[in-house]
């Protein structure tokens, strides 16, 4: 996986996969908001794909970071 904004690969975990940090760095809001519009699909339906909450899938399509990992 390369970071869109610089073309390079997020820092691993040592569990072989991206850090929890490098993911939400590398997260981009508006492509996600775009996403969902061409699959004409509402913050709703993205939320039940997703198996999480409306609110929560919704704060992670803001442009402004929201709450760090727990």
């Amino acid at each position: 996986m390369r970071d869109s904004g610089t073309g390079r690969r997020p820092p691993h975990s040592g569990t072989g996969g991206p850090s929890p940090q490098a993911v939400a760095d590398a997260f981009d809001a508006t492509r996600l908001t775009q996403a969902r519009h061409l699959a004409a699909l509402t913050k709703k339906e993205v939320a039940e794909h997703l198996g999480v909450s409306p609110p929560r899938s919704a704060s992670t399509s803001r442009a402004s970071p929201g709450p760090g990992p727990t």
